[in-house]
């Protein structure tokens, strides 16, 4: 099955993407490729190319939203990593003294840092680095 996705408002212009919700490849195995939000600005985010095939992912969106959720207190010094299609971790703060974090991060290439949060809310000249 095939669906529409569509940008939302954080975005300039209107961006619209076609792919398979489910993909197999021997890489990554099972890739699922689903966005359930309804935008104020562009209406449902993901829909069916097919209108016929639509009330499946009609039928998902309101199972989705029966679905237990799941909570997580977030604290200061927590954070979850969240990769385009699956959750990768989250964890508590790591204990690393902020000299090191620096000498860690002073290489450009951060292959000695062990493990680093990118956060990016702009240019990539202005990513954001939290340890």
């Amino acid at each position: 099955m095939k669906a529409r996705f569509k940008s939302g408002k954080n975005v300039d212009i209107l961006k619209i993407r076609e792919r398979n919700i489910v993909e197999y490849t021997e890489k990554y195995g099972l890739r699922f490729f689903l966005d359930f939000r309804i935008d104020n600005h562009t209406g449902e985010r993901m829909q069916a190319i097919d209108p016929n095939e639509q009330y499946l992912i009609d039928m998902m969106r309101e199972r989705v939203s029966s679905c237990p959720k799941e909570q997580s207190i977030s604290t200061t010094g927590t954070f979850l990593i969240v990769a385009n299609h699956k959750i990768l971790h989250g964890r508590p703060q790591m204990n690393i003294d902020k000299s090191l974090a620096g000498e860690y991060t002073s290489d450009g290439r951060l292959s000695k840092t062990p493990r680093l949060l990118f956060r990016s809310k702009g240019p990539r000249d202005e990513i954001n680095f939290y340890i």
